[in-house]
């Protein structure tokens, strides 16, 4: 890619983006009211049972049967938290997958798609230390573009598959090995 020619923007299919987001939408909604409801069972489990047994015993001192429940209504009440959190994310696919240019190639920042994972941000890699090859997993033999390359010592690698894409591979995998 000489210094005179255009990045090479690959963006994400209109399908595929509809794809991810009608799959992603209704599970990420059924997981959320689902630690929602497991949080309120547990909650009256682990705390309101036991107020009522303590209460009707009369013999427990206030300040340990407070202390006690205290405790033990943290593990519903970070349930129901992250339950509630979760109702309100969004999954969607940035628009552009990754940028190719003389110099670099960009993959754009990803937002998370769980509770517990992180939401990647945008990388930023050498295109002469980058190398990309097309390769075939899984079962239905999904083609997939691997780049990888070397930060730090370190070896990075990142995936995308082809299906997604509006770009030809062969265009992807020149524009990357172009001197």
């Amino acid at each position: 890619m000489s210094e005179s020619q255009e990045a090479l923007i690959v963006r994400y299919s209109l399908e595929a983006r509809g794809r991810y987001e009608e799959t992603l939408a209704p599970l990420v909604r059924k997981q959320s009211v689902l630690l929602i409801v497991v949080g309120c069972l547990f909650a009256f489990m682990a705390v309101v049972v036991p107020a009522i047994a303590l209460s009707m015993d009369g013999t427990a001192e206030p300040l340990r049967v407070v202390i006690g429940l205290g405790i033990l209504s943290l593990i519903p009440i970070v349930l129901i938290v992250l339950g509630v959190r979760r109702l309100r994310l969004r999954p969607t696919l940035p628009d552009i997958a990754f940028t190719i240019s003389s110099d670099s190639v960009v993959f754009s920042r990803r937002e998370k798609t769980t509770l517990l994972s992180r939401t990647r941000p945008e990388l930023r890699w050498d295109r002469r230390a980058t190398t990309v090859r097309a390769d075939t997993v899984g079962p239905k033999a999904d083609e997939v573009l691997i780049f990888t390359t070397k930060v730090g010592g370190a070896t990075r690698s990142e995936r995308q598959t082809t299906d997604v894409l509006d770009t030809p591979v062969a265009e992807i995998v020149a524009a990357v090995q172009a001197p």
